[in-house]
């Protein structure tokens, strides 16, 4: 099967899929969990053809279309949601896990390989312009393919990757300002909440793919990587007057209410964008003025 939905040919890959869709649903038992999402892993690779065919056919399969919710009230997957309160559409239930688990496998693999690898970000693309698909699985993506575009570029400093990040561009460019910002603070957020969980590395702060939820050091190394690196982050009208300065009150207001954790002052040290407040306009810059001021205090203490 996997073999056939990755042929050369569209009516293999049609016909594989037609199997896929009848004989090997998403919810079903007949396959393990990890061949399901290496078949998964495979299948994506259609969408890269942008084949109309191919493409109704792997969201058909992705999405349940052809198949009656109300027969599968039984299964524990649905019945969990329900006590959970979560979404009940198929897509939620039963694929998107494993949808998220591929991606990720599918970016572990592309790191070091050259020439760049340039798949992973042209299939999220593809997948955010499918309702239901692409946006519902971002909150659990996103970040690892910060982690991904760190580590492809950081990989080899002689070479160049201006075509990795002309790529990594697009795929940001699709995606709101406002989103990116909101994430990079919920991230922080959650980071700060299960810093006693986070194990820090302030040497090699950026860990692998699929290696969990980034800490604090992490995400404040990704984010200044993304401003020095990637045009989208920096190019909106409203990031210096209204996204940057959200972000820089927001990480101060949480360091403060985690101040007691040692570790976690600690790795404030690496909250290198703050210099980056020239970004800020005159206007908001008096609101963030002991966000920055703090920033700086704590890098100058911890490098004397």
């Amino acid at each position: 099967l996997i073999a056939c939905v990755q042929d050369s040919k569209v009516l293999v890959q049609r016909c594989a899929l037609d199997l896929l869709i009848l004989g090997f649903p998403l919810y079903n038992s007949h396959l393990t969990t990890d061949d399901m999402i290496r078949l998964v892993t495979a299948a994506l690779s259609t969408i890269l053809r942008r084949d109309q065919s191919l493409n109704r056919r792997m969201y058909a399969w992705l999405l349940g279309s052809e198949v009656n919710m109300t027969m599968l009230a039984h299964y524990p997957q649905l019945i969990k949601a329900k006590a959970e309160s979560k979404p009940l559409t198929y897509f939620e239930v039963f694929s998107k896990n494993m949808l998220v688990k591929a991606l990720k496998i599918i970016l572990d693999n592309s790191i070091g390989v050259r020439p760049f690898d340039l798949k992973p970000y042209k299939l999220l693309i593809s997948l955010l312009d499918k309702d239901g698909v692409g946006p519902a699985i971002l909150d659990d993506i996103l970040f690892e393919y910060f982690r991904l575009l760190y580590l492809t570029c950081n990989a080899d400093p002689k070479v160049d990757t201006t075509e990795i990040l002309e790529e990594a561009n697009r795929l940001f460019g699709t995606i709101e300002p406002k989103f990116l910002w909101n994430y990079i603070g919920q991230l922080f957020s959650k980071a700060c909440a299960n810093h006693q969980s986070t194990n820090l590395d302030i040497e090699n702060p950026v860990r692998r793919v699929a290696s969990g939820d980034p800490g604090v050091v992490e995400i404040c190394t990704l984010t200044e990587f993304l401003l020095d690196k990637v045009s989208t982050f920096d190019t909106s009208a409203d990031t210096p007057s209204k996204h940057l300065p959200g972000l820089f009150l927001q990480v101060v207001t949480l360091l403060l209410i985690t101040a007691m954790s040692s570790r976690l002052c600690k790795s404030s040290r690496d909250l290198s964008y703050a210099p980056k407040s020239s970004l800020v306009s005159s206007q908001s810059s008096s609101d963030i003025a002991t966000s920055v001021m703090i920033f700086r205090i704590q890098t100058h203490q911890t490098h004397r």
